[in-house]
């Protein structure tokens, strides 16, 4: 393995990964935290964080962020579409 991959992640990493989901998910994160939190919702939660964290240590585990990222990010575009389309009808 290359010694490069254990190395810590920089901020710009994720957006390199994550490319529009790295600025989706924290406000999807924040949304689930404060609006919309449940026994299901507290999962991702703790996921999120979890991901989080450990990717921050190796650049290696931004995978383990990618599918809490698309759940976040598609909560978020779910909820603003759903307003439009709410206050069009």
């Amino acid at each position: 393995d290359s010694v490069a991959e254990h190395q810590a992640a920089k901020p710009g990493t994720y957006e390199q990964y994550l490319l529009i989901l790295s600025k989706l998910a924290p406000w999807g994160f924040g949304m689930v935290a404060i609006g919309y939190t449940n026994d299901a919702s507290s999962f991702l939660l703790v996921y999120g964080i979890a991901a989080y964290f450990f990717s921050h240590k190796m650049v290696r585990l931004i995978l383990l962020t990618s599918p809490i990222a698309s759940v976040l990010g598609g909560m978020l575009c779910g909820r603003v579409a759903g307003t439009c389309i709410e206050g069009v009808g």
